[in-house]
Formats: structure tokens, C-alpha cells, sequence
């Protein structure tokens, strides 16, 4: 099949989506599959193995409003050529121009529509600019998630939000794949509580500061690893200041092995999102052998269920208990652990069988169309 994704961006290795739709990409190519990308020029694009990447030139670059927007003409041309030999269409998020346009397009006869709101349409994600994204809602967004074949959502809870909204759409969940890296020998662990993301308001690490300061924190830290709006991140700074907060380390973003490194010297990271359609930071964490403290507002029950984690309310209470308990673990309770998390990890979520599993949801989608088309005939 020659199957397109569309996505905004993947120049930001610390967002999810520029990291997963790329492997996903990847591996669809390596199943033998024609794969484009087709991303806005927003940054240096990374290697994507075996996949034709195609940056395409904004309108209006140089103003805040026109890279919010996401206008493209390059784009706009190169999706109608490509997509008249396209069996599937894949958009990834809402609310930007390519995400609007995308679903719009047609392709060959029998072509599917795939959509991956990659956790753009939960309620929490929709609040944010509510004003604005009723507008684009009204505009087009509606009508092309409704034109799509196929929503893909990598979780249950996100499964939810689509059905809320559109109760006769065809969902399919399949979960992100994470890598999991080369082993390095045993890991070295200090007394670190890690956040690594992004750093958003929609991360509330003012509720994870909230959390560090009910930790007896004397020989433990918090390492916050990520990058935001400066002022963003000035306030929150500023926020752990004005509540003498000790032992807190701000740290840039980090990528490649500097990224797992910080996982595996961890005793345990920390996601207290307000939503999350996966958190492949958590998969990540796992990935290295490092147990997870986990809101309820992120779909991943299933550390505590595995004993590799914890799976907590929104309350700084039961947060700081979790990471205390996870932060005073003996070694041989460390030793256990990251085997048990690496091994759920490898048994649940490799890219191998993310890829083929959508694929077999998308061939199942073909078919419908197919025949949809042919009674239309």
C-alpha cells in the first residue's frame, strides 16, 4: 500500500507524536509499504529510515499567528498529487491547517481516511483556546474527522473521548511502540525523582512541586529534563523559589542516550499530566527499568497492576507518598523491579507490532470502504 501520514511537525524529539508517528512510519516501510511524511517547515528534520520526507515551505512564517495556523501551499499542492495514488491517508492531531486538509483529499478508489488525534481531542486538550478551536471546529475540523474511515487511538481513555463525540465511528486502539534500548550493564540509581517531557501547562508540574514538597527531600532530588515558553518555565522556577523548595534541578531537554541515561540513574519518574492520550515518557521510563508514579488523568494502569508503579490520584498527598515509597527502594527491590518493567515493556508495546496491528484495523477499514463504494455504484 502507499500510505501518506501528515503531521505538523517532528523536528521536536521532546514531543511524543514527532517520535511516534515517526517509528510508526518506519516500520511500515520495513513491512514493505510505499511510506511518505509529509511535515511543515518548522526545524531540522531527523532521520526517518526507509520513508519519504517531504518538508513543505509555511505562509506567514515569520509571525506567531501564521506557525500556529500551519498554511502551507507547497503543501496543499503535494498532498493532491500524492494523494491520487494513495490507498491510505493518515493525519495525525486537530486544529492546524494540514490537519483540516488532510481528511478533505481524495485518493485512489477504495482509499482510507485514518485519523490519530494523538491527544488533541480530550476534553482538557480542548479547553485550552476553547474560543479558537470552536472556531476551526466549525470550519473544517468537524467535517474531516467525520469523513475519516478510521479513528486510531492509543488508548482506551482517548478511544472514549472520540466516541463521546461521534458515537457510529469506527475506533481501533493500538498502543505507541517505544524502543527499548541497548542494555548498559546494571543501572546506577541514586535517590532521583524524574520528570522528561515537555514542559506545559498541561504537564501540572505545579502539582508535582506541590507533591516534592511533602517528600523529605534531604538526600533525594527532583530533576525536572525539558524545555517550554521561557516564561512558562521562569514561573515555574520561580513558583519552587517562593516555596523553598531544595533539591529541585532544572535541566534543558535531552536526547538520544543523554535521555536514557537520565531514566536509568533514576529511582523513579513522575507524569501528573492533566490528560495524556499514551505518554510514551512513561513507556520510556519503562523501557530503562524505571518504576513510574502516575496520575489517574494518564491512561496507565496498569504499572500498579504489573507492581511497576503506581497509579495515583490528582492529590500532591498521594503523589509524594508514591515517590517516597519508590525513592527509599533497596537495591534488590530496584533489581526486581526494572526487570519486571523491561519485560513488560517488550511484551506489550514494540513498534513491530503496533505497526502491524493498525495495519490489519486500516485493511479492515479498506475492505468497508470498498464495498461502500460499490453499493454507491
Amino acid at each position: 500500500m502507499k500510505i501518506l501520514h501528515i503531521l505538523p511537525s517532528i523536528h521536536d524529539e521532546a514531543s511524543g507524536p514527532s517520535v511516534s508517528v515517526r517509528r510508526l512510519a518506519e516500520e511500515q516501510g520495513k513491512l514493505g509499504h510505499d511510506v511518505e511524511l509529509h511535515v511543515l517547515d518548522y526545524g531540522p528534520i531527523p532521520p526517518v529510515e526507509g520513508v519519504s520526507v517531504f518538508s513543505h515551505e509555511l505562509l506567514w512564517k515569520r509571525t506567531a499567528l501564521g506557525r500556529r495556523i500551519g498554511v502551507s501551499v507547497q503543501l496543499t499542492t503535494a498532498l493532491r498529487r500524492s494523494g491520487l495514488t494513495a490507498d491510505v491517508i493518515h493525519n495525525h492531531s486537530l486544529w492546524m491547517y494540514p490537519n483540516v486538509l488532510a481528511p478533505l483529499l481524495g485518493g485512489r478508489p477504495g482509499f482510507v481516511s485514518v485519523f490519530s488525534p494523538r491527544g488533541t481531542l480530550n476534553d482538557a486538550a480542548f479547553e485550552r483556546s476553547r474560543f479558537a478551536k470552536e472556531i476551526v471546529w466549525r470550519a473544517g475540523q468537524r467535517l474531516a474527522l467525520d469523513r475519516a474511515n478510521l479513528v486510531h487511538a492509543t488508548s482506551d481513555e482517548e478511544a472514549e473521548f472520540v466516541r463521546a463525540r461521534d458515537r457510529e465511528k469506527l475506533v481501533c486502539v493500538v498502543p505507541n511502540g517505544v524502543d527499548v534500548p541497548a542494555p548498559t550493564g546494571r543501572a546506577v540509581r541514586g535517590r532521583t525523582a524524574l520528570f522528561l517531557g515537555r514542559i506545559h501547562p498541561i504537564k501540572r508540574l505545579e502539582l508535582l512541586l506541590d507533591a516534592w514538597s511533602l517528600v523529605d527531600s534531604v538526600d533525594s532530588r527532583l530533576q525536572i529534563v525539558g524545555d517550554g515558553d521561557p516564561a512558562y518555565v521562569a514561573s515555574l522556577k520561580e513558583r519552587a523559589k517562593r516555596m523553598g523548595l531544595r533539591n529541585v534541578e532544572w535541566v534543558g531537554p535531552l536526547y538520544g542516550e543523554h535521555k536514557w541515561d537520565a531514566f536509568r540513574r533514576a529511582a523513579v519518574s513522575a507524569l501528573t499530566s492533566g490528560s495524556e492520550n499514551f505518554g510514551m515518557a512513561v513507556a520510556e521510563s519503562l523501557a530503562c527499568g524505571t518504576p513510574v508514579v502516575v496520575t489517574k488523568t494518564v491512561p496507565w494502569a496498569r504499572v500498579a497492576e504489573f507492581g511497576v508503579g503506581s497509579w495515583v490520584d490528582s492529590d500532591a498527598g498521594a503523589i509524594a507518598r508514591s515517590l517516597s515509597f519508590w525513592l527509599q527502594s533497596e537495591p534488590g527491590k530496584q533489581d526486581a523491579v526494572e526487570r519486571a518493567a523491561i519485560r513488560f515493556v517488550e511484551d506489550k508495546f514494540s513498534w513491530r507490532t503496533a505497526a502491524s496491528r493498525l495495519l490489519q484495523h486500516i485493511e479492515s477499514a479498506r475492505a468497508g470502504a470498498g464495498r461502500s463504494q460499490q453499493s454507491k455504484s
